[in-house]
This record gives C-alpha cells, sequence and structure tokens, in this order.
C-alpha cells in the first residue's frame, strides 16, 4: 500500500461511526425532551395540572347540600336513566340541556330541589368513577413511557460499547444494525408517545369542564 493511503476499511468505518452517531444523539435528545420519564421523578403524574384524586360536591355545585339520602338516585328509574345520558360523554352538551330543561318540565316548584340534586349526585359519582380510571391509565401511560426510557438508555449504551470496541473489518456490522434498528424503533415509539401526552392530559380536564357546566345547568334550575 503506497505511503500515506488509507486502508479501504477506514471510509466505512467511519461512515459507520457516524451513522450510529446521529442515532445516538437522536436518542439524547428525544430523552432530554421528556424530563419527567428521563430524570425519574417522583410519583407517577406527568401532567401540568395539580393531580386531584375526587371531585367534591363543594368545588361546583351551587344547589342544596348533598347528603347521605341522595346517593341512592339509583333507586328513581328516572334519575338513574337520566344520570346514565347526562354522564356519558358521547352525549353532547346541547343534547344534556335538553334532557334537563325536559326532565324539569315534569317537576313541582317543590320537587326540584331534592330531585335536581339527585341528579347532580348521581352525575358526580360516575364522574369521579370515570375520571379514577383515566388517572389510573396516566400514571400507567408514565410508567411505561419511564420503563421505555430506561429501555433505550441500555440499548445505546449497548451500541456506544459495540460502536467504541468497532472492527475495522465489518465483522460487528450485524450486531450494530441490529442495535440500531431496536433503538431507532424504540425512540419512535417514546417520541410518538410523548407527543401524546398533552392531549392524554386534557382527558381529566375536559371531564371536569363537563362537570362543572352540568353542576351549573342543573342549579340554575332550583328556585
Amino acid at each position: 500500500m503506497p505511503d500515506g493511503a488509507v486502508p479501504e476499511e477506514v471510509p466505512k468505518l467511519m461512515h459507520r461511526t457516524n451513522r450510529t452517531s446521529v442515532l445516538l444523539l437522536s436518542t439524547a435528545l428525544a430523552l432530554a425532551g421528556a424530563p419527567s420519564w428521563a430524570a425519574g421523578t417522583v410519583g407517577d403524574w406527568p401532567c401540568v395540572q395539580r393531580k386531584v384524586p375526587t371531585l367534591s360536591a363543594g368545588m361546583m355545585w351551587a344547589g342544596p347540600p348533598i347528603t347521605d339520602d341522595h346517593a341512592d338516585w339509583r333507586k328513581d328509574v328516572e334519575i338513574s336513566a337520566l344520570v346514565e345520558r347526562l354522564a356519558v360523554r358521547r352525549t353532547s352538551m346541547e343534547e344534556a340541556i335538553r334532557d334537563i330543561d325536559a326532565f324539569v318540565a315534569g317537576l313541582s316548584a317543590a320537587e326540584k330541589a331534592d330531585r335536581l340534586t339527585l341528579v347532580f349526585s348521581g352525575i358526580l359519582q360516575k364522574a369521579n368513577a370515570e375520571r379514577g380510571e383515566i388517572l389510573e391509565g396516566i400514571e400507567r401511560f408514565t410508567r411505561k413511557q419511564r420503563q421505555l426510557a430506561d429501555n433505550i438508555r441500555a440499548k445505546r449504551q449497548q451500541l456506544e460499547e459495540v460502536l467504541k470496541l468497532a472492527d475495522p473489518t465489518g465483522a460487528d456490522d450485524e450486531k450494530r444494525r441490529a442495535l440500531e434498528e431496536e433503538l431507532g424503533w424504540q425512540t419512535r415509539i417514546h417520541e410518538d408517545r410523548e407527543k401524546s401526552l398533552t392531549y392524554v392530559c386534557e382527558i381529566p380536564i375536559l371531564l371536569e369542564q363537563r362537570l362543572f357546566t352540568l353542576a351549573r345547568e342543573l342549579a340554575g334550575h332550583i328556585e
């Protein structure tokens, strides 16, 4: 080989090294953009808003006090059916308001306070049950993201070791490519899930807003 000539294996090794370095850098940036997963925060709540485990009537209800008697709203067939319709999110707010107006139209002035309070008690119970499942789901989401971030770090370290001990002949190319492929798709999954976090965190907020609106509509009919 002439003096000063570059061995054939060197450009190949540099190409492999550069390509892998880009992947390692993108992986590091992906984890850096998600400090809650990368830094191991206390607890599993990732959302900006403070976690409130249970919504209370006092937070939104302007009607009569809710007593233990109002927990028996399911015993009234008409109220139970109305609560079921109002509580599900697929019932639009326009439909919910029409249902409330129709229900109120059949009540005397003396009945409104107790029966509308029963309706709200039912909606609150249903909303807290659904919201509890949503909060648990969000925290499961956090734990899975944290576990995925840990897996990515471990895979990244393995790839760095392979790159550090790279064989110029390409004997380790198959192992390196397998690690690159696995690290690449794990990073993409992590990034895609991270992008959905804003939507995930909005779900309990939307549920709370719906409950506030229904509470206002019901209490507004009480004289």
